[in-house]
């Protein structure tokens, strides 16, 4: 017997979930620290992503610059955001076993 689900959550492209879940933009910025080691710096913004590298260039203290990146959710973050089930409760469900795929 086929059970029928309660509700379709969400259906779009991998890039239209990911942009639905993504409440701010994020910036991360990787320095060289005073000893030679790379150093992170993440900002959140709702000013887009210019305005959170000038902020995030404003504080380097003359470090230099490694990368910048703009983060963007995973598929498990977007799965979250449309479930409210947090992280704990999905390590629970897969039998604690970790990992980041499906297959444990």
């Amino acid at each position: 017997m086929i059970q029928a689900l309660d509700k379709i959550v969400a259906l779009d492209t991998v890039t239209g979930l990911r942009t639905g879940a993504q409440r701010k933009t994020v910036v991360e910025m990787t320095l060289v620290d005073a000893d030679g080691q790379p150093e992170k710096k993440r900002l959140e913004c709702d000013n887009g992503v210019e305005s959170a590298i000038q902020s995030l260039l404003s504080e380097t203290n003359g470090q230099r610059v490694l990368s910048v990146d703009t983060l963007r959710p995973s598929l498990e973050d977007v799965f979250v955001h449309l479930t409210g089930l947090s992280a704990e409760v999905m390590l629970s469900e897969k039998g604690g076993k970790g990992g980041g795929n499906a297959g444990g």
